[in-house]
């Protein structure tokens, strides 16, 4: 809306005329004349100042802009206004100001306290603006923002792994600035992109968008940077009814394991369908595919659900050859007493060093093979015995790093979310499920990510619901802090929303926790049975001290 101005000239915020001598006006001036001039609004909005300090010279000019506001497509309207001006004790004015249309130059003479005489021209300058900065840089299709690092004209992304081609970003300028090239023409950010910012004057200059390493908080995630990524359905990712037990990651693909059919793997960071997975020889086992697992390189992992007294087999795929039939690993007759396979999990990398854990029903046994140098070491599994409160069918494990002598994370229902001496299975803190609002403790996770440590546990709610936690375990004995203590909330860092689910009786989930290669981000992806799979991202970025 355009708005009418009007001019006055005053001395100690009051209106006076060519004989006055204006009141005492606070503040540290010479005697030279008016020190500043402003343009105000009749309502006293605006504020536009004189150009340059006093002592002025002949001409006095006020700058204003080509719009107001700014951001505005009003062209500002300057044929009446009102002036103010900062004057020392005993200046005069002449002639006495009323309104005045400041698209013409209005003459004025001052006389100072010491009898000098000054005569001035104040005139208009309309300038269209010279801004030229981008503000807002994002990338919606990577649930991605860009950090603007203005001294350098530097868009700073930071990809996760993420391939960034063929992306449309989103881009705000200043106002009446236009951008090239187009930002609705997709382009391939894995390469640097440089963008030409033009003001509204005329005047140009050059962002560059790139990826970037930038410094690192000094523990962990950073706190407040934990995001969805994407949320699925069970109806969006097709799940069969009970039968999707298992989730994986390997390289950009998160894998479904759905019981009886070939596997499903999806983009991680969308959760587009992508293909599927043979499982080969392995579907000519009883209750085949029953779980899934990858190690940190993202080799998998795949077993079946062994009766007592059956064959007990664990098929890998290669994580440069998914798309091929997976090689034996382990056949072993199940001589526990219980099922075998409900739940499998990998510590280190298949082709160095690494454990595979498997756990049997209502006994508290954990299986454990190890893999040395690349090799299996032996088809027959070392048993340990968890001596905590031990589960039925639901008991899961994973080790803090990839040998033999480090200690256990154990989960199970009914029974504990521990840390366990792995040599004794005695448990060294366990945590209190029932404080926290358990109901059925399921699959577990771990990983250190930026220094610090993770657990990630999956709480499902009987059969219509289920959440993820993530917890820093950096010290394994903050396991035992109680919700109630006034640590808790460093202790447990995030809590997934509820993901819903229908008729999941088994109360089955899966929860995993992924780190990107340059480690900069970790993802959390969170599988109810029956109900969907949800993907939050945590990043380490100092937002605050870049590089």
């Amino acid at each position: 809306m355009k708005k009418i101005l009007s001019i006055l000239l005053i001395a100690s915020m009051a209106f006076f005329t060519a004989c006055e001598v204006p009141e005492d006006f606070s503040g540290s001036y010479t005697d030279d004349g008016a020190q500043l001039i402003t343009a105000t609004f009749l309502d006293g909005t605006g504020g536009f100042y004189s150009e340059g300090t006093a002592p002025f010279g002949e001409e006095i000019k006020i700058v204003f802009p080509y719009y107001y506001p700014e951001e505005s497509s009003n062209e500002i309207d300057i044929t009446q206004m009102r002036l103010t001006a900062n004057l020392p004790n005993n200046v005069i004015v002449t002639p006495g100001l009323a309104v005045h249309d400041l698209t013409q130059p209005v003459e004025i003479t001052i006389t100072a306290a010491n009898g000098k005489v000054t005569k001035h021209r104040i005139v208009s300058d309309i300038r269209k603006s010279s801004k030229a900065q981008i503000l807002e840089f994002s990338l919606p299709e990577a649930q991605m923002g860009g950090f603007i690092i203005e001294s350098q004209k530097l868009i700073g992304l930071v990809s996760g792994g993420m391939d960034l081609s063929d992306l449309t970003p989103v881009i705000k300028v200043s106002p009446h600035a236009t951008i090239s090239p187009d930002p609705s023409v997709p382009q391939n950010f894995n390469e640097p992109v440089v963008y030409t910012v033009t003001a509204h004057d005329g005047t140009q200059v050059q962002y560059t968008v790139k990826t970037i390493t930038p410094n690192k908080v000094s523990h962990g995630i950073r706190k407040g940077s934990a995001r969805l990524l994407w949320q699925k359905s069970g109806g969006d990712l097709n799940f069969t009814e009970h039968m999707e037990t298992a989730i994986a990651t390997s390289g950009n693909y998160l894998i479904l394991n759905t019981r009886n059919v070939d596997m499903r793997y999806y983009d991680r960071f969308s959760g587009q369908y992508v293909g599927s997975i043979p499982r080969g020889d392995l579907a000519t086992y009883a209750f085949q595919n029953f779980n899934l697992a990858n190690d940190q390189e993202g080799n998998l992992l795949s077993c079946n659900l062994s009766l007592a007294g059956a064959d007990f087999v664990i098929y890998r795929w290669n994580k440069d050859a998914l798309n091929s039939a997976p090689t034996p690993f382990v056949k072993w007759t199940n001589n526990t007493g219980g099922q075998v396979g409900r739940k499998l999990s990998i510590k280190g990398d298949l082709n160095g060093d690494a454990v595979v854990f498997a756990t049997a029903t209502f006994s508290g046994k954990i299986l454990r093979w190890e893999v040395k140098g690349g090799v299996l070491v032996s088809q027959t599994p070392e048993i340990l015995t968890y001596k905590g409160k031990t589960w039925n069918y639901l008991g899961d494990v994973i080790a803090e790093g990839p040998t033999v002598n480090d200690n256990l994370f154990v989960s199970g229902y009914p029974g504990d979310l521990a840390y366990a001496n792995v040599k004794t299975g005695e448990p060294i803190a366990t945590f209190d499920l029932a404080g926290a609002g358990y109901v059925v403790n399921q699959s577990i996770d771990h990983v250190e990510f930026n220094g610090a440590k993770y657990l990630a546990a999956v709480d499902v709610i009987y059969s219509w619901s289920g959440k993820g936690y993530l917890y820093d375990v950096t010290a394994p004995a903050s396991l035992s802090t109680p919700a109630s203590d006034a640590n808790y909330g460093n202790f447990r860092v995030f809590a997934t929303p509820v993901i819903g689910a229908s008729n999941n009786g088994n109360s089955t989930g899966d929860i995993i926790l992924r780190v990107s290669e340059d480690g900069y981000k970790m993802v959390l992806y969170t599988l109810v049975t029956n109900g969907g799979i949800s993907a939050y991202e945590f990043d380490c970025v100092d937002v605050d001290n870049l590089f």
